[in-house]
């Protein structure tokens, strides 16, 4: 049997920087260690979906569990994909996978 399995660290990333908050702000807001979000936004760790349920469980970012989950969004339901900047967007995806 094989299990299916999404790394949302690239997606974590992008909400992260979509709402303004830093590493250290993000850790205290979701209660992840400072040196794990570091670990999954530089691709040394996969974030899973017990990750995901702990972030989507947090009512300022209830609004993005569609799109966290399945890449959808329903804005007359309030489900919303983060909007960061392109040029930002590049940048962090260059970082996913690689060592500080």
């Amino acid at each position: 049997m094989r299990t299916l399995s999404t790394d949302y660290a690239k997606k974590l990333l992008t909400l992260r920087k979509a709402e303004g908050v830093t590493q250290k702000i993000f850790s205290e807001i979701t209660g992840l260690a400072l040196g794990t979000i570091k670990k999954y936004e530089t691709g040394q760790q996969i974030a899973g979906i017990a990750v995901v349920e702990r972030v989507i469980n947090i009512e300022e970012y209830k609004k993005y569990t569609m799109w966290l989950l399945l890449g959808e969004t329903s804005p007359e339901s309030g489900q919303i994909a983060p909007i960061i900047d392109e040029d930002e967007s590049e940048q962090d995806s260059k970082k996913i996978g690689q060592a500080e």
